[in-house]
């Protein structure tokens, strides 16, 4: 067994305690426009709406983004400004949570993260760990609870040469026979309604990842079938 990706959604629910960057009528700093940015391997993944002239701003943003390692979140909170780029008000770094489910947590913006830094952020994190089987022949796997099934073939260039695999998903009826309108392959890249899909041909290995892909919707693959080869 292998992990695919991590399905991250992080939650930014509110902040407490900002530091005012903006001044009011007396040039006093009282208030602030925060916004949050997410960050994840180097990457603003989303970011949240601006709640204007507040400390305590209540975002409730869900962002929702994949992986392929554990990795820390980065969430950089800034002070909009309409006539000048915006202020940094403090950042935070969340470690990745060591085991899969939801966490919710406070987390304390660092004082030295940006100029008078304060305040802290509530942060939901859910994360959904992808694993992928290695097919050998003759093993079996248990499906129960799964609709959507992808099946890969990966192989790579020889010295520079291009190399051809194939796969394919041979089906078979009931009585034994096979189902020729439900097998699919790089010539036929889909069955009858579409519940068995094929990638298309690859003829290089040179691809990322998986070369060709099977897809399998498994609630809509006709009653018929009893098997499927791959």
């Amino acid at each position: 067994m292998g992990l695919e990706h991590i399905e991250i959604q992080l939650t930014v629910i509110q902040g407490q305690g900002l530091v005012a960057k903006d001044k009011n009528l007396f040039g006093k700093k009282t208030s602030s426009d925060p916004y949050t940015e997410v960050w994840c391997n180097r990457k603003c993944v989303g970011k949240t709406s601006t709640k204007n002239k507040t400390l305590d701003p209540v975002w409730n943003k869900k962002i929702m983004f994949k992986i392929k390692s554990p990795a820390p979140f980065i969430l950089k909170v800034y002070d909009e400004d309409l006539m000048s780029s915006p202020d940094l008000m403090g950042a935070v770094s969340i470690p990745f949570p060591t085991n899969p489910g939801i966490i919710t947590n406070w987390y304390e913006i660092p004082a030295d993260s940006a100029k008078n830094a304060s305040g802290k952020i509530e942060v939901k994190i859910e994360t959904n760990f992808i694993t992928s089987q290695s097919l050998i022949r003759g093993n079996e796997f248990d499906l129960a609870g799964s609709d959507l099934v992808k099946i890969g073939l990966a192989w790579d260039m020889v010295r520079g040469k291009e190399v051809d695999l194939d796969v394919s998903a041979v089906a078979i009826t009931n009585n034994g026979q096979v189902s020729m309108p439900d097998t699919v392959y790089y010539g036929n890249t889909a069955n009858r309604n579409r519940s068995i899909t094929h990638s298309g041909d690859e003829r290089e290995g040179d691809e990322v990842g998986d070369d060709e892909v099977i897809n399998l919707n498994l609630p809509q693959i006709p009653r018929n079938l009893l098997a499927l080869y791959i």
